[in-house]
C-alpha cells in the first residue's frame, strides 16, 4: 500500500489536478472569463431549481471523498446514508471517529477531501462548458 507522501499514484494525481487547473486558467483567459457573466443567472428561479435538483448528486461524490480518505487513514465510518432536510434528500457520512482514531494531519485530510472533490468537479464542469457549451 502506498503512503501519502510518495509513490507514483500520488504524484500522478497531483500532476493531473495541476494540469486540469492550468487548463481551466487557460480556457478562462482565452474566453476572457465570459462564463462568469452567466453566474448572475444562477440566482434566478430556474438557477435555484437546477441547484436543488443537482445538489443531492453533487453531494454524493463530496461525501465519498470524505469516506475514502477516512478509510485510507484507517478511520472507521460510524454511519453513512441519506438524510432528509425537509423533503430534500442529502447523502451524509459520519467520520466523527476521526476525532479519536486519527492524528491532526489525517483529520485535516479527511475534512479537505470533500472540498477537493467539489473543486475537481467544478474544474471539470468548467472545462466542459468552456469547450462544449452549456451542460443543461
Amino acid at each position: 500500500m502506498m503512503g501519502w507522501r510518495g509513490g507514483k499514484a500520488v504524484g500522478t494525481g497531483v500532476a493531473s489536478v495541476a494540469a486540469l487547473f492550468v487548463v481551466c486558467i487557460w480556457l478562462g483567459l482565452f474566453s476572457e472569463w465570459a462564463i462568469l457573466g452567466a453566474a448572475a443567472q444562477a440566482i434566478s428561479l430556474e438557477g435555484l431549481a437546477t441547484f436543488a435538483l443537482l445538489s443531492p448528486f453533487l453531494k454524493l461524490p463530496h461525501e465519498l471523498g470524505h469516506a475514502l480518505v477516512a478509510r485510507r487513514c484507517h478511520v472507521p465510518l460510524r454511519r453513512a446514508g441519506i438524510i432528509f432536510v425537509g423533503l430534500f434528500p442529502l447523502p451524509f457520512v459520519d467520520t466523527s471517529a476521526a476525532d479519536i482514531c486519527a492524528n491532526r494531519a489525517q483529520r485535516i485530510r479527511i475534512s479537505l477531501a470533500g472540498i477537493f472533490v467539489d473543486l475537481l468537479i467544478a474544474m471539470l464542469a468548467f472545462v466542459v462548458v468552456s469547450v462544449g457549451g452549456d451542460i443543461l
